[in-house]
């Protein structure tokens, strides 16, 4: 069974408020990101090309795919 764009989008939330939580630790953070990266992608590919929706999704997962990629020294300044 297919899980709708709109529930991806939100697992993408809930993702990225872990990885911005400074009360977890950079390596937490960093894994937070990345799964939030990967949620909003499906997001994106099930939203109808061009929309909105899809626009949205894709812009929250640049921003997700910019934190998964820092070096963990910038994880661990924060």
């Amino acid at each position: 069974m297919m899980i709708p764009a709109n529930e991806c989008e939100r697992k993408g939330d809930a993702w990225m408020a872990k990885a911005l939580n400074p009360s977890k630790n950079a390596h937490e953070r960093l894994k937070a990101a990345k799964a939030a990266m990967f949620a909003y992608e499906d997001a994106r590919k099930l939203f109808p090309a061009g929309s909105e929706d899809s626009d949205r999704a894709r812009k929250k997962g640049y921003r997700a795919h910019d934190m998964a990629n820092r070096p963990v020294d910038e994880w661990a300044s924060e």
